[in-house]
């Protein structure tokens, strides 16, 4: 499926669920081809910023944020830009994201940018916001859709971690007896 959309050096963006099996099915070409898979938040934080225990850690101090909120303002500042906004909380965000560069806790990948210039950036299965589109307006992209269903999650619910902890032994027993590969 994927190998039409193959070029001589390609970035795959793609869900983590897919990740193996797109390495495996790129393997399994009769060619040999340059490629590194990520999902769109390692995009992100390859194109923008990463961040560290240190980054969270000065939040929670400075900002007296509980660290579910200071991930998701590290999460929100990819898309501040340093300019004035009309919404008070956009320009607190960008303040934030001012003081976290100034103190040095901001990670760039300077080679980025530059390695995007000379590679086909192929999105897969994912349905984009317009914001990641205008990312990547300037770069050789292709995107595909649906070409593996999306992944069904059963959630279960156990009166005690004795009953929880059988099902999952009976359950992983059950798949050795059909012959799954257990590393798989």
């Amino acid at each position: 499926m994927i190998e039409k959309y193959l070029d001589k050096n390609n970035l795959i963006i793609v869900p983590n669920y897919l990740k193996k099996k797109i390495v495996k099915e790129i393997n399994a070409l009769d060619k040999l081809v340059s490629y590194k898979i990520m999902d769109i938040k390692e995009f992100l934080e390859s194109f923008y910023f990463s961040y560290d225990k240190k980054t969270i850690n000065y939040l929670t101090t400075k900002y007296d944020l509980t660290v579910e909120t200071a991930i998701e303002y590290l999460d929100y500042l990819y898309f501040i830009k340093d300019k004035d906004y009309s919404i008070p909380k956009l320009n607190e965000l960008k303040n934030i994201k001012n003081d976290l560069l100034s103190s040095n806790l901001l990670y760039f990948n300077n080679n980025f940018k530059y390695y995007l210039e000379n590679t086909k950036i192929i999105i897969y299965n994912y349905d984009l916001d317009p914001i990641y589109l205008d990312i990547l307006k300037d770069y050789n992209y292709s995107i595909i859709e649906n070409n593996y269903p999306k992944k069904k999650l059963t959630a279960l619910e156990f009166d005690n971690i004795l009953d929880e902890v059988s099902y999952v032994a009976n359950d992983i027993l059950e798949k050795i007896d059909k012959g799954t590969n257990i590393n798989d």
